[in-house]
């Protein structure tokens, strides 16, 4: 979740140093942004239903949550 921290701030300087590009590219740039916010939520609320929620419950680690599931698609 690190990595995240940096990518809004890359983000943003490429659409102030690069305001010339087309607009295909901008929306790539917009797309890549929202897919990474979206891993990166499925992510934290996979990993607080395992630490947080089911903590001490063994039985828990056997099934999968839906968001470590949609994750994996976005990932």
């Amino acid at each position: 979740m690190v990595p995240f921290t940096d990518n809004p701030s890359k983000t943003y300087l490429y659409y102030v140093y690069y305001p010339r590009d087309n607009m295909n590219t901008k929306l790539l740039v917009s797309h890549g942004m929202v897919l990474d916010t979206l891993h990166i939520s499925l992510m934290c609320h996979a990993l607080y239903y395992y630490l947080v929620t089911s903590f001490g419950n063994v039985d828990a680690l056997q099934m999968t949550t839906w968001s470590l599931i949609m994750s994996d698609h976005y990932s």
